[in-house]
């Protein structure tokens, strides 16, 4: 069987990181793969060998080089002769399944990552003109995949719900946890609260800090709120929290999760919307209860109760009960620790995502056949 990827690039966000998660897993299951960019893939040497499978870039500079990409892409599909092509992203959901079809490719699917994507009058024909001969869409959780079914009059029973997964690392120990945070300047005794995400308006990282100040503070215990990442929101959140001295920390971007893990008490998210990501079920399998806000999906992949807590509106201060429950009361978050990594092990494994696309692909390889 025969899958090839279509992908705008390979560098960085949640669709870039499954696709070279799953591709050479998929590969070293027998099974033969390949990955289109459309864009220049941005991968270093190491990156590429990771990803263990051929990389075809089509190198598109820019919207008047479309026509050159596409008959380009047309033409490889063409020589490969894939039994599958997988689209993500916009230009895999468009760009590429129209590329798909015009070389003759069997069977086209594409996954969703966008919870709310543009649906301009022009994306709603093309969905239309589209649909009967699109074979599967990928979901990540079910409310996700009733919408597609709602919004795109899509067959729901032709919409597969396959959730990311992640590799998971081993527990931090106490010793990594104490370096984690010394190297941060972090005291003992002291609350952690992370926020790990890109600063813009769709992560609304305004309201992780006015959730935090809510946050019931004491002279006797001091608390501290890790902001990581950064965006067009950066400069403004700086001078946000002049005031605040060292009690909100912008870190900028980080590499070194892992140790932020470590050093964390508490993950909050105040995500507008999100379609499944991935930092979340980064903490909850490190042991860091999540506190996130109700975006569409919180629900079903966070679990009020069981990896943290899902606030039932946007209020900063439902968010800063929930840290201050997590803070006040050890024993609970000991047992919520628990819960969430289990939570995480359990259903969030890399293993279980590829295993579901082998799946998929299968049935429908078998199915045309």
């Amino acid at each position: 069987m025969h899958v090839v990827h279509i992908v705008p690039t390979l560098a960085g966000g949640g669709a870039e990181t499954l696709v070279r998660s799953i591709v050479p897993r998929l590969a070293a299951e027998d099974m033969r793969l390949g990955v289109i960019s459309i864009y220049p893939a941005d991968l270093d040497p190491r990156e590429r060998a990771l990803l263990g499978v051929p990389l075809y870039e089509m190198k598109r500079s820019g919207p008047l080089d479309g026509p050159r990409a596409f008959a380009q892409t047309v033409k490889l599909l063409r020589e490969l002769q894939p039994d599958i092509v997988h689209g993500h992203v916009h230009t895999g959901k468009y760009f590429g399944r129209f590329a798909a079809f015009a070389a003759g490719v069997p069977n086209v699917i594409y996954t969703e990552h966008h919870p709310h994507p543009e649906h301009t009058v022009a994306q709603r024909a093309a969905d239309a003109l589209m649909c009967n001969r699109t074979a599967a869409v990928i979901a990540f959780h079910e409310r996700q995949r009733r919408e597609i079914a709602r919004r795109d009059a899509f067959p729901i029973e032709r919409i597969a719900v396959v959730p990311n997964g992640i590799e998971h690392a081993a527990p931090a120990s106490d010793d990594a946890r104490s370096r984690a945070r010394d190297a941060l300047g972090i005291e003992p005794g002291m609350f952690v609260v992370l926020f790990a995400g890109r600063l813009a308006e769709q992560k609304f990282p305004e309201l992780a800090i006015d959730a935090f100040v809510e946050l019931p503070h004491s002279a006797q215990r001091r608390d501290v709120l890790l902001i990581a990442g950064d965006g067009p929101l950066a400069t403004n959140l700086a001078a946000r929290c002049a005031h605040l001295g060292t009690s909100v920390r912008l870190l900028g971007y980080r590499r070194d999760m892992g140790d932020l893990y470590a050093a964390a008490d508490a993950f909050l998210m105040t995500s507008r919307y999100e379609a499944m990501p991935l930092a979340p079920i980064e903490a909850m399998s490190q042991g860091v209860p999540v506190v996130t806000t109700p975006w569409e999906g919180a629900e079903e992949i966070v679990r009020d109760g069981e990896g943290g807590f899902v606030t039932a509106s946007f209020d900063k201060r439902e968010l800063a009960t929930a840290l201050a429950l997590l803070r006040d009361v050890p024993a609970y978050r000991r047992t919520l620790s628990e819960r969430a990594a289990a939570l995480a092990r359990s259903s969030y494994d890399v293993g279980l995502t590829v295993a579901r696309h082998r799946d998929l692909y299968a049935s429908l390889a078998g199915a045309r056949a």
